[in-house]
């Protein structure tokens, strides 16, 4: 079922009327906390320290299964080189600092950072990756 926003489908899980809900820590595991909900697997390839007792996906039930919800910077085409750097310098910098490690320890994420080329190649390594699973499974465009 479609939902509008992760909030009705959260209610709706508690509720009983979702049986099964994929989405961020940030905004699931203070319900597994409070009892109202049960962490069933992260898809992290490894455990992770803020929530040790929930398996992995991979340990759980997929072999293998890997997944990370993951944010790029992106611009023109056409933008110079330098300025290119000169950003990349920056949100590298920003990653590493004390306010950016405080808020995304406590958001449940982690932060990577570094050149733009190793984006890219990351970013066309997603592309192709899901693009299989995509065409395996059959699922047409809407």
């Amino acid at each position: 079922m479609p939902y509008k926003g992760g909030a009705p489908a959260i209610t709706d899980l508690i509720g009983g009327q979702v049986k099964m809900f994929f989405n961020t820590p940030g905004t699931l595991l203070q319900h597994v906390k409070a009892g109202k909900l049960r962490g069933l697997g992260m898809t992290s390839a490894k455990r992770v320290d803020y929530a040790p007792d929930i398996p992995t996906i991979a340990e759980a039930a997929l072999p293998g299964f890997e997944a990370y919800l993951w944010y790029g910077v992106y611009g023109p085409k056409t933008l110079p080189k330098l300025l290119i750097q000169r950003w990349n310098d920056t949100i590298n910098r920003f990653l590493t600092s004390a306010q950016a490690q405080d808020y995304y320890r406590r958001s449940y994420m982690h932060t990577v950072g570094g050149t733009p080329e190793a984006f890219a190649q990351y970013h066309l390594s997603e592309i192709k990756r899901w693009g299989e699973v995509v065409k395996a499974a059959g699922i047409k465009p809407q």
